[in-house]
């Protein structure tokens, strides 16, 4: 159980870094656009890619998720088999 957490806080704390990433990233952009020093086009150039990776992350998230909704069920299952075979055992012995 103790590696499930730590695997879910690993998770937790790579989501925190990419959506810190992408607000850096996000304020970078507007910067020399707002300052007057860069063409509309490349903002609009420079959000397009911000917002595919922002997709990218949303979509790895949702699948980190769906793993870890798996991790769970496979322990589930593990504990629920541990627990058969004690019931077993003191059936038996």
């Amino acid at each position: 159980m103790a590696k499930a957490e730590k695997q879910i806080e690993v998770a937790d704390y790579e989501n925190t870094i990419q959506t810190a990433f992408g607000e850096v990233s996000n304020a970078l952009t507007e910067a020399p656009y707002k300052a007057g020093t860069d063409s509309i086009l490349t903002f609009l150039d420079a959000q397009r890619t911000l917002y595919t990776a922002q997709q990218q992350h949303a979509t790895d998230t949702l699948s980190r998720q769906a793993n870890l909704v798996t991790l769970y069920k496979i322990l589930a299952i593990k504990v629920h088999i541990r627990q058969m075979r004690a019931d077993e055992q003191k059936f038996i012995g």
